[in-house]
């Protein structure tokens, strides 16, 4: 949500501890760091090694990788966008469709510049344990209503992928299956040419 995400030291990986004193364990901060650099190597490498790389993600949900990832990734946008994050103004999404109850979604926008963040809620339903909640088969006609003046043209941060809204009912909407098609969360910019 909005705000200041908040780290405690070393949890870039999953950490399934409770509380003190389980959660103070020493950091490995060298392999955090090998972590980051394969991932930023092979996300940045190409087009298909990217697709490749999330592939592999979504295929093992607890890999630590996931989590840096999506961590680096909106970290890369927060330092790029600085005063969308800062100043922007946050606003709801409101979600419609047969899973609803299972989305979350906000906007920040700031002028004519906006960021989307969509994550899944109530997941156990939706997918089954073993597979992530992504694509159509799972979103079905799900959808997110965008503010008005909205941008047309949105790129996730996380994947890369671009996704474009559709008009419904006189109002843009974001088909989640669309924006959900390559990872469970998605963190999405504005793009060039909106």
């Amino acid at each position: 949500g909005p705000g200041v995400p908040d780290l405690y030291r070393g949890d870039e990986l999953w950490n399934f501890s409770l509380v003190d004193p389980d959660n103070r364990r020493p950091v490995d901060f060298t392999r955090r760091s090998d972590l980051l650099a394969g991932i930023a190597d092979r996300y940045e490498a190409s087009d298909e090694s990217r697709a490749a790389l999330l592939a592999e993600l979504v295929a093992n949900p607890a890999d630590d990788r996931m989590k840096l990832l999506v961590t680096w990734r909106s970290l890369q946008l927060r330092r790029a966008r600085r005063e969308l994050f800062a100043e922007g103004r946050y606003e709801p999404l409101l979600a419609s469709g047969e899973r609803a109850a299972n989305v979350v979604a906000f906007a920040r926008t700031l002028g004519a510049d906006s960021a989307v963040t969509i994550g899944p809620r109530l997941t156990w339903g939706l997918s089954g344990s073993d597979r992530a909640p992504i694509g159509r088969d799972v979103w079905g006609s799900t959808h997110l209503t965008l503010p008005d003046g909205a941008p047309r043209r949105w790129r996730c941060a996380i994947s890369g992928s671009f996704v474009e809204p559709e008009r419904r009912d006189g109002r843009w909407v974001l088909p989640v299956s669309n924006a959900l098609n390559q990872l469970p969360v998605a963190v999405l910019e504005s793009s060039a040419g909106d």
